[in-house]
């Protein structure tokens, strides 16, 4: 089946916040809280962490590895890190629209970055259409692509370069394929992650028979996350690849 031009330019403004956003949070993330003395951080905040009513089992597993396990931000996906970012100290402070809203663009602070990013990527999983016109495609990608470059620059690995040739990155079948799966999974994920917050409120209330739910949702998600970080190698490789010819 053929992919239109405004298919084509959803995914590869997917493949922007997939791939390249999402690198250049982490990297933010890593400037401000160092790999060497992330896991001292994190037991220093593991009560306000723990204490999060929508911080997943799942999540807190990630940030609390098994003894002998560490916890490396390689691990985390956008989500979560915008979350660290908010809770852990200094604690970065929210745009005039707040975390969940798409900044105006004047507002270039970092608050309006992260959120930005995060705003972009839960509007790319939930799509219905699966679709952007020429007109939105350059007007989302031009936003995106400067919170990338400010928030890696800001870190002192600009990634600006990255974002902009990511663009012109072709798309053959196979990458579409990987892509429209991935999107599919982590669909899928946030749904799960969803339920899981839902049943996690009730579960004070409704005893065990939640918790059974809690844990067999917990094993979906986990099986997805499996499924989106092969999907995710793929696509990586995929796109190096493109990138030589």
């Amino acid at each position: 089946m053929g992919v239109t031009e405004e298919e084509l330019n959803f995914l590869r403004f997917y493949f922007l916040n997939l791939k390249i956003a999402s690198k250049a949070v982490r990297v933010y993330f890593d400037y401000v809280h160092p790999p060497a003395g992330l896991g001292a951080e994190l037991t220093k905040s593991s009560v306000t962490l723990k204490g999060l009513r929508f911080m997943t089992k799942l999540q807190l597993n990630i940030l609390y590895p098994s003894p002998g396990q560490s916890v490396t931000s390689a691990d985390f996906d956008t989500t979560l890190i915008v979350c660290l970012l908010r809770n852990l100290p200094p604690r970065e402070s929210a745009s005039r629209t707040g975390w969940d809203n798409l900044p105006p663009p004047g507002d270039t602070s970092i608050g309006a970055d992260l959120a930005r990013v995060k705003w972009y990527r839960n509007q790319s999983v939930h799509s219905k259409d699966g679709i952007l016109s020429s007109t939105d495609f350059n007007k989302c990608w031009g936003d995106l692509e400067g919170a990338i470059g400010r928030l890696s620059a800001k870190a002192g690995l600009p990634m600006l370069k990255e974002a902009q040739s990511s663009k012109h990155v072709v798309l053959d079948g196979s990458l579409i394929d990987m892509l429209l799966e991935l999107r599919s999974c982590k669909k899928s994920q946030q749904e799960l992650t969803e339920m899981i917050n839902i049943h996690q409120s009730a579960i004070d209330i409704q005893g065990s028979k939640q918790g059974e739910q809690i844990a067999q949702q917990g094993e979906q998600l986990a099986q997805h996350g499996e499924q989106i970080a092969q999907q995710s190698e793929q696509i990586t490789k995929q796109g190096e690849q493109m990138k030589k010819q």
